[in-house]
């Protein structure tokens, strides 16, 4: 009777098995990671957010009211402009935070990449 499936065979779908499951073990810690990183910008965000906006509520209605007699106008004007600085800053940062989950699964496409190139 003839040998189907000779042991070569055998141990070449356990080795391929067990790659597939070392890549999905790597997805998932790399899926958590990135979990927990997205989590912690996203209730540093909001802290930043609500204490900001109580803050520049605080300080402008205090230079209004110092300037109310004198020059409300020019006071209104440079507060709005400051908020406007201060958005145009913040709007970049979220860019850069934003490009730095880009590299999200990198040691997985790089193990996918080798493990690819094996393969005849």
């Amino acid at each position: 009777m003839l040998n189907t499936n000779p042991p070569s065979l055998k141990r070449l779908g356990q080795a391929a098995a067990a790659l597939v499951l070392s890549h999905i073990e790597l997805i998932g810690i790399e899926l958590s990671e990135e979990k927990s990183r997205l989590t912690r910008i996203a209730v540093l965000a909001a802290i930043c957010l609500v204490s900001v906006l109580l803050m520049l509520f605080a300080a402008s209605a205090w230079v209004l009211i110092y300037f109310w007699d004198t020059h409300r106008l020019l006071a209104a004007s440079a507060l709005t402009g400051f908020f406007v600085l201060v958005l145009l800053i913040s709007f970049w940062r979220l860019k850069q935070q934003l490009s730095l989950g880009a590299n999200a699964f990198s040691a997985t496409r790089e193990e996918l990449a080798k493990h690819r190139d094996l393969l005849p």
